[in-house]
């Protein structure tokens, strides 16, 4: 039996609630009752998809077990249907059961159906059921620098004495998994997993790049422009008069690239981290006093 996908024959989301499934069955049911549409060969397939959809989502245990199968649902089925027609058929037989098993025995007989069913769809991934088993992966780590995760780079991976030229796009990830069309020795599918280099300056969270510029006391009370690096080098940034420790200030589109959108950038977040001043002269203390005084 071939999967049907119940939630898209009736143009629903796979959280909808009953009542949605009931009325969104009767406007598409109406629509495409042969009734309505006489020799229309196309509208009466529609009208059984839809009366099938809505006998398996309008039923709690159903759909429960609809959802739980996916895929292998069609499989699902086709067994429990051969284990229902074959019970049907005992019991339309000349003898009773009583007559020949004990209750424990005719425990056994339906545990058995029950787990014959269950290696029939185990097993349904080897048949000619259009479930195909999930094919054997190899996996091969590559490791480039930060600053090669920002500009792209290539990379010449070996499988099975194989030289492969592979080219890695900017603003690729770590842990990003690529795979290729060659295939290994015993036909695994081959997937180059990146791996990323940290950088001295910046960390990383998903486009966005966050680094820490240090300012001395002076220059967060008074402002002026600070040096602040970027992927692309140091830039000068305008800092603003009495600015609190800690405080983070953005800079749009000085970012990681934006894998697979060209000219596509993630923000540069700048955390301002005041370092206090040591070893002060008497002078400055004398200062600093009147300073002090001042806010008294």
């Amino acid at each position: 039996m071939q999967y049907k996908d119940y939630y898209k024959i009736l143009g629903l989301r796979k959280n909808a609630s009953a009542e949605e499934i009931k009325r969104k069955y009767r406007e598409l049911a109406k629509k495409y009752h042969p009734d309505r549409n006489p020799n229309d060969i196309l509208a009466e397939k529609r009208f059984k998809d839809l009366t099938e959809a809505y006998d398996i989502l309008s039923d709690t245990a159903k759909r429960a077990q609809y959802d739980l199968m996916g895929r292998n649902w069609g499989s699902y089925q086709k067994v429990a249907d051969k284990a229902k027609d074959a019970y049907q058929r005992t019991q339309q037989e000349d003898f009773e059961f009583k007559d020949l098993f004990t209750r424990e025995r005719m425990s056994d007989v339906f545990k058995n159906v029950v787990d014959l069913g269950k290696e029939a769809l185990s097993n349904a991934k080897n048949e000619t059921t259009g479930i195909k088993r999930k094919p054997k992966t190899k996996e091969i780590k590559t490791t480039i620098s930060f600053e090669e995760a920002y500009t792209g780079t290539t990379r010449v991976i070996t499988v099975d004495k194989n030289r492969i030229r592979l080219k890695l796009k900017e603003g690729i990830e770590d842990g990003q998994k690529l795979k290729l069309g060659a295939k290994g020795e015993k036909e695994e599918d081959i997937v180059v997993v990146v791996e990323i280099e940290e950088s001295k300056d910046f960390t990383r969270e998903n486009n966005d790049l966050h680094t820490t510029a240090t300012v001395s006391l002076y220059e967060a009370m008074l402002g002026g422009k600070i040096s602040v690096p970027t992927m692309k080098g140091k830039i000068l940034f305008p800092l603003s008069p009495e600015t609190a420790n800690g405080k983070i200030f953005r800079i749009k589109g000085k970012g990681m690239p934006i894998y697979n959108q060209t000219g596509k950038f993630g923000d540069l977040y700048i955390k301002i981290e005041v370092e206090l001043p040591t070893k002060l002269s008497q002078k400055e203390k004398e200062l600093f006093q009147e300073l002090s005084n001042l806010e008294k």
